[in-house]
């Protein structure tokens, strides 16, 4: 795609520079061409995030936080390391799905204005925390007898990391989840 990006502006500058009618065509060409290219960067980043971030569950958090943010809710991270992330990239690409999960829900069912990803990496485990100031989950949802595909969705993927994923309510409201793993062994 880049060749062809590159081929056709060179073609579109030399059709200009000879006044050739053509010029304008494939002027258009070459802006369908990057409009691919871009295009194609979206959906890889989408099938692996971490890829783009060099496989560091940090930086695709961070990614995940400042791409969520674009609509009206901030999206904060956090990150806390008492010992280095050892999980596989597997396990790294689990939570990231599950904290864009749960974003996503926030953002789409809650009604929060504010928005928390934390991420903890210790010694024996990493735990990861997404909370919002929304609404809640109804008592239903909580208790797992009314959950959505996406609250199974995250249920599986912390199951297969050996992971314990945990739905909670606030005090005043707001939703909390949160999925702790353990490290891998170093």
């Amino acid at each position: 795609l880049t060749g062809l990006a590159l081929s056709a502006r060179a073609l579109a500058n030399r059709a200009a520079r000879e006044r050739d009618a053509i010029a304008g065509d494939l002027d258009q060409l070459a802006l369908l061409a990057t409009s691919c290219i871009h295009d194609a960067r979206l959906i890889v980043q989408g099938l692996s995030p971490l890829t783009d971030a060099d496989g560091s569950l940090e930086a695709a958090l961070e990614a995940l936080a400042r791409n969520s943010s674009l609509s009206d809710t901030p999206v904060r991270f956090r990150v806390r390391h008492d010992a280095p992330v050892t999980v596989d990239l597997k396990a790294r690409n689990h939570l990231y799905r599950i904290a864009q999960e749960a974003v996503h829900n926030a953002l789409k069912h809650s009604g929060a204005s504010a928005i928390d990803i934390d991420l903890c990496s210790g010694e024996e485990s990493i735990r990861l925390t997404i909370i919002d100031n929304g609404s809640g989950f109804s008592s239903e949802s909580s208790s797992g007898t009314g959950i959505g595909l996406g609250m199974r969705t995250m249920r599986f993927r912390s199951s297969a990391i050996g992971g314990r994923l945990k739905f909670l309510r606030g005090a005043d409201g707001g939703n909390t989840v949160v999925c702790e793993a353990p490290q891998a062994r170093a």
